[in-house]
Formats: C-alpha cells, structure tokens, sequence
C-alpha cells in the first residue's frame, strides 16, 4: 500500500512540474496550477494541443486523453 501511496505523490508532483512548465502549445483545460491535485483522478488527463506553425497542423486545436495504466507493483527482494 506504501507503494502505491508513493507513487500517487509521484504523479502529483509530476503533474505539478507539467502544469508549471507545460510543453509548447499545450494546455489541460481541466487542470491549473492552483488545482488540489489530490482530487483529480491522476490516471486520465484530458490535454490540449494547438498545432505548430508552420506545418500542415497549424492552427489546429488537438484534444488528448492521457490514459496513465494501473499497474501492480512487484518488489523483488
């Protein structure tokens, strides 16, 4: 359970470092840096993605789930 507790901290502090530096053109309208991360499910994220200029995509708005698997976890000792 330790584990999975850890891990659900990890992908708080990940989504943290996303929203407060987000890649280019990349927006998660559902998520904003003052959000409680703590009460979002952390394994969809809804993402919004504006095509780069200059190519075929420009202007384009992309909507994106990020579907994050649960995985179980084995410690090998």
């Amino acid at each position: 359970m330790a584990q999975v507790a850890r891990l659900n901290l990890r992908m708080q502090k990940e989504l943290k470092l996303l929203l407060s530096d987000p890649p280019p053109s990349a927006s998660f309208p559902c998520l904003s840096p003052d959000s409680d991360l703590s009460t979002f499910s952390l394994s969809v994220i809804d993402a919004q993605m504006i095509g780069p200029d200059g190519t075929v995509y420009e202007k384009g708005v992309f909507n994106i789930k990020i579907q994050i698997p649960e995985r179980s976890v084995t410690l090998l000792f």
